[in-house]
């Protein structure tokens, strides 16, 4: 049971800090530069 809570803790930080870093490069009008550089990292390749 402590793995699945625990499991679930690291997805909702990875997708709250993934979502911060996009809402911060929309902000800094550079989005296009954070998906690139997310498209080409390993972690996209799970997705």
């Amino acid at each position: 049971m402590l793995g699945g809570i625990l499991l679930s803790m690291h997805n909702m930080y990875f997708l709250l800090n993934l979502a911060d870093q996009a809402r911060e490069a929309i902000l800094a009008d550079d989005y296009e530069t954070f998906y690139q550089s997310w498209m080409n990292s390993p972690a996209c390749k799970d997705y």
